[in-house]
């Protein structure tokens, strides 16, 4: 897993990840504070395009794409509940991780088998 290190607390945030190698991830993140939520839309170079799914602390937040995309993003925060605060991500309270083929088959091993 590659740590998503780009993240800041403004309300709209766009991060191109390259960390998979083989693969351009456009992840956008936004703040919504009606919502004290952040939210995510992610597209690839091969045309998977989701939008508006809810960052929450999971092993994979993508797992039910996992048939069709070769990458995930693991959420993790320190209190075990989903990232709600617009600092979240910059207080290292919560982090995300990009996820390859491997790292992905490791965690459907450990926690879905």
């Amino acid at each position: 897993m590659k740590y998503i290190d780009k993240i800041s607390d403004a309300t709209y945030q766009q991060l191109f990840l390259t960390g998979n190698a083989g693969q351009r991830i456009t992840l956008t993140l936004s703040y919504l504070p009606t919502q004290e939520a952040w939210f995510m839309d992610v597209s690839d170079e091969t045309g998977f395009i989701l939008n508006g799914v809810r960052v929450v602390n999971s092993p994979n937040i993508l797992r039910k794409y996992r048939n069709n995309i070769d990458f995930g993003i693991n959420c993790v925060t320190v209190s075990g509940l989903d990232p709600y605060f617009i600092g979240d991500f910059t207080d290292q309270s919560a982090f995300l991780y990009l996820m390859d083929a491997d790292d992905i088959e490791e965690t459907e091993e450990f926690y879905y088998s």
